[in-house]
């Protein structure tokens, strides 16, 4: 499982952690990136960033340690085609939320319109 979090932090860091900012000043932050085994509870991997770097400029960071038959969990923030080729390619699977207004195909390259697709499997 990958996610990310904010992690905001004193105000007065804010000239080396720059957080966001608004009328009442700047503020400070960071974005913790990280990612464990559901099944150990192990840590495989885990990294600070400054909190302007968004989660998609990490998409590839954990690409390392995806093996052959392991399912990755990921927050639509690493959304990104060519990492999810990449973990398609090392022979795992991923499930993640689909950023509104992708388009989405069979293998034939038919267009899925994803609300009627689920619906189809929905039970009445």
């Amino acid at each position: 499982i990958e996610d990310g979090s904010v992690i905001p932090l004193h105000g007065t860091l804010s000239g080396v952690f720059k957080g966001s900012s608004n009328q009442f000043g700047e503020t400070a932050a960071l974005r913790l990136r990280r990612a464990f085994d559901f099944r150990s509870g192990n840590t495989i991997d885990a990294e600070l960033h400054h909190w302007r770097e968004n989660d998609m400029s990490t998409a590839f960071d954990l690409l390392e340690h995806v093996r052959s038959g392991d399912l990755l969990l990921r927050d639509m923030g690493n959304f990104c085609l060519e990492s999810l080729h990449e973990i398609d390619a090392a022979g795992a699977c991923f499930i993640t939320r689909i950023p509104e207004g992708t388009c989405v195909s069979d293998l034939e390259g038919n267009s899925i319109v994803c609300a009627g697709w689920w619906r189809s499997f929905s039970r009445e």
